[in-house]
């Protein structure tokens, strides 16, 4: 991190300092963004600084999100024009050290140059994360259940697990998942959006099952993570590469299951041999990681500005260690 990162400005506090927005905008942040930027600023109140030269962290008011793959509301000639800003920034330098940035696109790559900027980005693939530098998060999505259905046990729960989704072409793991089930049905709930016709509100699904899949779509992310542990569902994640979020942070064996693409032939009976005690003392875990972690976009923030925080301290402490 010290060969990306300057230290000289960052005291224990780890002072952020947000950009102003500008009052004209040609391309207002969405709606996503203004969350997380009204978040950034009623948790960490206390330690934003107006001065960007006290600032340890320095978040752009520039939407960065490139939220439903659009950057800037300019689709594919977004990318370009971001990175294009993010360089104008009068405290971005040669490289943009020191700055955040909040990223959804659900490439498993930045679409922007982020250069020596921090990201803080969904669907991050292995190959392109920045390991103890980048923080990977989970698609931030609305609330499916109720505290109530939530915390349905799971010996009461009807399905062991279920899916609903697109299914878009044979050779992709979905369909793969969804052969697996059709052939060993028992407890499993699987369907193409396009043809549940006489479908199950999906909360009211979420909630009947005990575990959620949560397989990869188009990019490796899913809002499918979220709503899943919302409904007290333990999420089987399958999309190999996927870095799991907030992996400083979080124990995800705790409360998920991982399956690689190649074992998905095998997973109604995995899921169905899991000893009953071990299901249920997962699923405490998993409704525990929402509401601690996840269940307000202030604590999504926390948790994703707080990683970096613990980082910067943990390697200014390393730094300032004789020898």
């Amino acid at each position: 991190m010290e060969s990306c990162f300057n230290f000289s400005s960052c005291t224990e506090d780890v002072l952020l300092f947000v950009y102003p927005e500008a009052e004209e905008q040609p391309h207002p942040p969405s709606s996503y963004y203004q969350h997380v930027l009204r978040a950034v600023r009623q948790e960490f109140a206390a330690r934003i600084t107006a001065d960007p030269g006290k600032a340890c962290l320095l978040l752009p008011s520039i939407d960065t999100s490139c939220h439903q793959s659009n950057c800037l509301g300019m689709g594919p000639r977004g990318a370009q024009a971001l990175t294009e800003q993010l360089r104008d920034l009068p405290y971005w330098g040669s490289s943009g050290r020191n700055h955040i940035l909040f990223e959804i696109h659900d490439h498993s790559s930045p679409v922007f140059d982020p250069q020596r900027a921090i990201l803080l980005k969904s669907g991050f693939s292995a190959p392109f994360y920045r390991q103890n530098y980048d923080v990977s998060l989970p698609l931030y999505g609305r609330k499916r259940c109720t505290d109530e259905q939530r915390a349905t046990l799971v010996n009461s729960r009807k399905w062991v697990a279920s899916f609903r989704g697109r299914i878009t072409s044979e050779t992709h793991v979905r369909f793969k998942v969804w052969k697996a089930c059709e052939q060993d049905s028992d407890g499993m709930y699987f369907r193409s959006s396009a043809n549940d016709t006489a479908a199950t509100p999906y909360a009211d699904l979420l909630a009947s099952s005990q575990f959620a899949l949560v397989i990869k779509g188009n990019g490796l992310h899913s809002y499918r993570l979220l709503e899943a542990l919302s409904c007290g569902c333990i999420p089987v994640i399958i999309a190999d590469n996927f870095v799991l979020p907030l992996e400083d942070t979080l124990d995800w064996a705790v409360f998920s299951l991982r399956v690689p693409e190649r074992m998905v032939a095998s997973l109604p009976a995995m899921l169905r041999r899991l000893p009953p005690a071990r299901v249920a003392s997962m699923q405490r875990a998993a409704v525990n990681a929402y509401e601690r972690h996840f269940a307000s976009m202030r604590s999504y923030v926390r948790d994703a500005v707080g990683t970096i925080t613990a980082r910067v301290r943990k390697h200014a402490h390393l730094l300032s260690l004789p020898g």
